[in-house]
Parts: C-alpha cells; structure tokens; sequence
C-alpha cells in the first residue's frame, strides 16, 4: 500500500505533453486553491440555489472561465459518476481524465459525505462504477451550508471514526485511521483544505485533497 507515500504526480504523462508530469497535479491543485473562494463569495443564498447539483453547475461555468488560459478542460457529470473530471488540454478523442472530485454538501440534512449509497468516500474505496478511475489522486468538495469548518472536520471525522471501530468481517471495505482528514493548510473565510487517504477494493491507495468551501453567510 502507498501510504503516506503516494505520489502526486502522475506515472504516465503521455497524454498530456505540454505539461511537466511532475507538476500537473500540483498545477490542478494550485488553480483550484486560487480560483474556489472566488466562487464561495460570488454564490451565496438566499438568492442561489442549495441544491448540490444547481451549485455544481454554477461552478462548472466559473471553472471553466477561469480555466481557458490554463490548459485545463473540465466537465461536470450530473447524471452518473464522479462529479467533476478535468483533462489536460488540447483535446483528445476519449482521454482519460487526469484529476476528478466529487462534491457534496455538508449540513444537517446531508451525511453522505463519508458512507452510504451515495457516500463520496465510500464510493471511490468500493470503485463504484463511474468512481474507478486509475488514479492515485483526486479530490472531494465540500460545499459547507451551516457551522464552521472545524464543526464539520470534528463531524466527518467521527464518522470515520465509527466505521474503523465498527470491524465488518463481511464487508469488503475496511477504514483505518489513514482515511481520517488532516489539515493540509491554514484556513480562511472561504476555504479550508485537508487530506486523506483511502485503500480500495482492487487498486492503488487514493490519495484524496478536500477543499471545503464555505457556502453561508
């Protein structure tokens, strides 16, 4: 298992030549880092929409904006699937993506950020259809509706927490303490980052960077 060593950079870079393999990833995490709190402060309720969906598309649009000086293509799935996938450009007839993240809220009425059928987490360590990309690293959005990064860092946490005391003999998945968050970076008003890292059914360990945006007043 890769552990806390896992690469960030990619082990195949062919496809995409005009960017180093050793600093795509980074690159990808870089505009991400730049551009999201952006997003938080231009998209806020009452007047935006809560649904995940609706702010998903919203930030597509804004990502795509941001990105057409960046070489970098994004496309968001609503239907099936992990929820953004990004490809290094130019285009390329069936490329595969090089970074994907999957968003969820997180609020009273919405758990399903670790485990469950529509569990983020949970999903990519069971390689559900749509969530088995061959990649080492990827990402996870938060979209914070209620209370404060640190509340929902202790939640998502505990939740973990949970399912690696709670051993399934049966289950085909197992938690460990790797799958818990740490804090990648200081946070501010709009953003906080952590990450994680997760074992799965068949492949490499994922190594996952959740960028937490905040979407309330």
């Amino acid at each position: 298992m890769l552990r806390n060593q896992i690469d960030e950079s990619p082990q195949d870079n062919a496809e995409f030549p005009l960017l180093p393999p050793a600093q795509t990833v980074s690159f990808i995490l870089s505009f991400l880092t730049n551009h999201l709190p952006s997003f938080s402060t231009t998209y806020l309720p009452p007047r935006a929409s809560h649904l995940e969906d609706d702010i998903s598309e919203e930030l597509l649009s804004f990502l795509q904006d941001r990105a057409k000086s960046n070489n970098l293509l994004i496309h968001f799935n609503a239907r099936k699937g992990v929820d953004f996938l990004i490809k290094v450009g130019p285009f390329k007839l069936n490329a595969k993506p090089f970074f994907v993240i999957e968003a969820k809220r997180l609020s009273k009425k919405h758990y399903d950020y670790v485990r469950g059928r529509t569990g983020g987490i949970e999903r990519l360590k069971r390689e559900q259809e749509g969530f088995d990309h061959n990649l080492v690293v990827s990402g996870m959005l938060g979209y914070i509706q209620e209370n404060s990064f640190a509340h929902w860092h202790q939640r998502v946490n505990a939740w973990i927490e949970a399912l690696i005391a709670k051993v399934e003999v049966d289950d085909d998945i197992r938690w460990e303490q790797q799958d818990l968050l740490k804090e990648f970076s200081p946070s501010t008003a709009q953003l906080a980052r952590y990450t994680s890292i997760h074992s799965r059914k068949t492949q490499m360990d994922i190594k996952l960077h959740h960028f937490w945006l905040n979407m309330h007043d």
